[in-house]
């Protein structure tokens, strides 16, 4: 029997072997060409879903649901009017809205997307982010700031120069300078840090119960109301009574 040549076998089985590990990892053009088909086909998934929750919509409100849809899935409640999804860290709420509003601040587009998150706004810096955007809310007694916009981009900007405004790091006329600029780079393709995270934590316990005025209120039949003369109920009860 000839012997084998233990060399000649490894040269032959070595390079098979490497053939059959190239032919199995996937190249970086083919990683690529797939991400894309999964993009494609979420995307795809997305808008049917959003078509067939928002029939007669506005085409503003079907493309915000369409974005949403497509990064959070399906929404946690629908109505006759909007499509809420909850808990979507770091919002509390997101809102597509039947009912549209335009604003030509900074361009003209239409309100359809609302994005809520827990906090307390300070009362002497209401006025400055009004001045600063209109289209966001405050409610001091849930606790809550929500934006108004056509994006998750748009809101998330436009959040996060309201809290520079509510802050003092921010004049509300800088800010609406800011909020412009930085619209016009997310439309030509250049995504900041304002338009893609919040840049402040989640807050707590930003509800505002208020205060009770029930002992402040001077009631009929208080002496100090009599002593400055008849209210116009005891008025009514006195003439009632000489009648």
């Amino acid at each position: 029997m000839k012997k084998t040549n233990l060399g000649v076998v490894f040269g032959l089985v070595l390079p098979l072997a490497s053939c059959s590990m190239m032919k199995s990892r996937p190249t970086e053009n083919q990683k690529v060409s797939n991400n894309q088909v999964q993009t494609e086909s979420r995307d795809r998934e997305a808008f049917e879903k959003a078509a067939n929750l928002t029939g007669g919509w506005p085409e503003s409100s079907v493309n915000a649901a369409k974005e949403i849809i497509s990064k959070y899935g399906e929404p946690s409640e629908r109505t006759t009017d909007s499509l809420i999804w909850r808990n979507i860290a770091p919002f509390k709420k997101i809102v597509v809205h039947k009912e549209v509003y335009s604003h030509r601040f900074p361009l003209l587009h239409q309100n359809s997307l609302e994005h809520v998150v827990d906090y307390r706004a300070p009362v002497s810096k209401i006025d400055d982010v009004w001045q600063y955007n209109g289209s966001i809310v405050l409610d001091r007694t849930k606790g809550e700031m929500s934006s108004f916009a056509e994006n998750e981009s748009m809101n998330i900007l436009a959040l996060n120069l309201a809290h520079q405004v509510m802050t003092g790091k921010m004049g509300h006329e800088v800010a609406r300078v800011t909020y412009g600029k930085e619209t016009m780079n997310y439309l030509n393709g250049k995504k900041t840090a304002n338009t893609t995270v919040l840049n402040f934590g989640n807050q707590f316990q930003t509800a505002d119960q208020g205060e009770s005025i029930t002992n402040k209120i001077q009631w009929v039949g208080d002496p100090a109301l009599q002593k400055k003369g008849p209210t116009q109920t005891q008025r009514i009860k006195q003439a009632q009574e000489e009648n």
